[in-house]
């Protein structure tokens, strides 16, 4: 690449030249708006650009309705329940590093 791109001035030119290119509108077929569609699974609405396939407002929708009418065995289940038993996080509700409280916090307590 050459060393005339890499020069601040011509940096500067060409920001400049951008930005008044951005209020005259001219990049502004560029910009895509917001629509607006309504989960598959809850029905709410949530914002996408309009090149976003999703059709669920969130990930816990997407997997509760393609979890819907699934047939699970006893086996299965307990291998589940067994595995969410896991290991225990080593350092929950041990404080490692002392929080620092103002005064006019609400959490302060003399």
């Amino acid at each position: 690449m050459s060393a005339f791109y890499s020069d601040p001035i011509y940096k500067l030119k060409q920001s400049e030249i951008t930005k008044i290119n951005w209020k005259k509108g001219i990049y502004a077929s560029r910009v895509k708006l917001l629509q607006i569609k309504s989960c598959k699974f809850c029905n709410k609405s949530f914002e996408v650009k309009p090149y976003d396939p999703k059709i669920f407002c969130s990930q816990s929708c997407a997997a509760s309705f393609n979890n819907m009418g699934k047939i699970q065995s006893e086996l299965t289940k307990k291998k589940i329940a067994l595995s969410l038993l896991g290991n225990k996080i080593p350092f929950y509700g041990i404080e490692k590093v002392k929080r620092i409280v103002k005064k006019s916090s609400p959490f302060y307590h003399t």
